[in-house]
């Protein structure tokens, strides 16, 4: 039908557009420049709020402290895809909480939204292409995590939960995955 054609199109080009952003995002890592991570979140909630008509509202708890970039950049590219579903799926109107959590071995992300939630619209989502949230699966699952996302009472939550070394003690000695496009 029509309208799945345009819905791969549109995908295609995200992916593209993303395909993109991550090659930028790697030519500045190799630069010595700042990979996004948690301190953008902020920004990153704010951005999307106000293009998709979405209100979001960060909330950091535990002692915040350096991750390694590939964490750091996990965390930012799931709280990415995550709000993009919400934009999505929830529409005009919705709300995000994003929580973000450092524990003593582990750092927790969680976005859960409110809205006229389609839950089987996202389960789909999760199951095709290997893209979005699945592919945030798979990046999870290569640092040692976990994500999990699915419908709730009100809307939908995406969950990810990453290695972080102990609090206090340097993440250096931890052995991370370099993944395939950089990050």
């Amino acid at each position: 039908t029509l309208d799945r054609m345009l819905e791969q199109v549109s995908r295609a080009q995200r992916m593209a557009r993303d395909g993109l952003d991550d090659t930028r995002r790697a030519i500045a890592a190799l630069r010595g420049d700042a990979l996004p991570g948690p301190a953008l979140l902020d920004r990153l909630i704010r951005d999307t709020a106000a293009a998709a008509g979405i209100s979001g509202r960060l909330t950091v708890s535990g002692t915040e402290r350096p991750l390694p970039p590939e964490i750091r950049l996990t965390l930012y590219r799931t709280a990415q895809e995550a709000l993009t579903n919400t934009a999505r799926h929830a529409g005009r109107g919705a709300t995000a909480e994003i929580g973000l959590s450092y524990r003593d071995d582990a750092v927790e992300l969680v976005i859960d939204d409110h809205g006229p939630a389609d839950a089987r619209a996202r389960a789909v989502g999760l199951s095709g292409g290997g893209y979005g949230l699945t592919g945030m699966r798979e990046r999870a699952e290569l640092l040692g995590g976990t994500l999990t996302a699915g419908p709730t009472g009100t809307g939908f939550a995406v969950r990810l939960v990453l290695p972080a070394g102990p609090a206090g003690q340097p993440l250096a000695a931890q052995a991370l995955p370099v993944l395939a496009d950089g990050s």
